[in-house]
């Protein structure tokens, strides 16, 4: 008998789009599942499309409650998970219909805590987009080096992307009031799994929403990304801590960039602080071009902020 799996889904204003993240959900080839969709005081249509998938899905369950942000709502579903596991999937996204099985299957026959798998980014319905596939174990130290991008492998701080057994989540809680809610998150898993399993299949397609928080511009709430490395770097073991310093430094040339791609709220943000940064990166220019953690892509752009601008 298949063991009951909970998915958690936030839903703000999503009215466009939770339709399709729900078809997704409802048609998976693993069934027995718990469909929690938390809907954090949207002002649209969702609160009725969520009641109507209640009343056309009897493993749907509806929290109606007052806005509070994604990491809020979040937390209010894990709070009422009934699953042995548990995954997230936010309402503009939508996931393959193996997604839970495959991730669900991995994590059995590996006796693993998390199953990850690998996503694609989106702007329309797309399509299920199979390649080769390939497995990899990861230990605690694996899991590690791979959240500090020690290798310079790409970020992996999604919740998302992952199945987790729920017991390994218990006391964890997502930082409510803040953005960039999963970097802390998902270092608080890392730093207690013991083995985990990764497949590269793109089983999740996530949606790139020019109107989301990640396009939007620069801004005081930004900053937040400082405090959550911080954190890490006064946390983490002695053998990390170079690297948490070293992502401690990217920030400065993470929130540089986006305020040259999406431009900068002035009503809300210290144009005083862009000088600063600027000095910053080129104080550290050499280590970071010297990392893995940038492509050549961005240490070129990485030299240019530093030097020429």
């Amino acid at each position: 008998m298949e063991e009951l799996v909970s998915v958690i889904i936030p839903v703000h204003n999503v009215e466009k789009y939770l339709n399709r993240c729900l078809r997704s959900v409802t048609s998976q080839t693993y069934h027995n599942l718990e469909i929690i969709l938390v809907d954090d005081g949207s002002k649209d249509n969702s609160p009725s499309l969520c009641d109507r998938w209640k009343e056309k899905d009897s493993r749907v369950t509806v929290h109606h409650k007052k806005n509070g942000g994604l990491s809020s709502a979040r937390n209010l579903g894990l709070m009422t998970v009934s699953g042995k596991y548990v995954c997230f999937v936010d309402s503009d996204d939508w996931i393959s219909k193996d997604y839970v099985s495959v991730l669900y299957n991995l994590l059995k026959k590996n006796k693993a805590d998390v199953s990850y798998c690998d996503f694609d980014r989106v702007n329309g319905e797309g399509s299920d987009e199979k390649n080769i596939k390939k497995i990899e174990i990861l230990d605690n130290e694996k899991l590690m080096r791979l959240f500090f991008r020690v290798d310079g492998s790409k970020s992996s701080y999604a919740v998302w992307r992952g199945l987790y057994a729920t017991e390994l989540l218990k006391g964890i809680k997502f930082i409510e009031g803040i953005i960039t809610e999963d970097v802390p998150f998902t270092y608080e898993i890392y730093k207690q799994t013991n083995k985990a399993v990764f497949t590269n299949e793109k089983l999740y397609h996530y949606f790139v929403n020019n109107k989301g928080i990640s396009c939007s511009a620069l801004s005081n709430r930004d900053l937040v990304l400082f405090d959550i490395w911080e954190n890490i770097v006064n946390d983490v073991p002695d053998r990390y801590r170079y690297w948490a310093e070293l992502n401690r430094k990217r920030v400065y040339f993470t929130l540089y960039v986006k305020g040259m791609v999406h431009g900068i709220d002035a009503n809300n943000f210290d144009i005083g602080l862009l000088t600063r940064w600027q000095k910053e990166i080129k104080k550290n220019v050499k280590e970071l071009r010297n990392g893995k953690m940038l492509d050549w892509k961005r240490k070129i752009l990485l030299l240019y902020i530093a030097y020429f601008k």
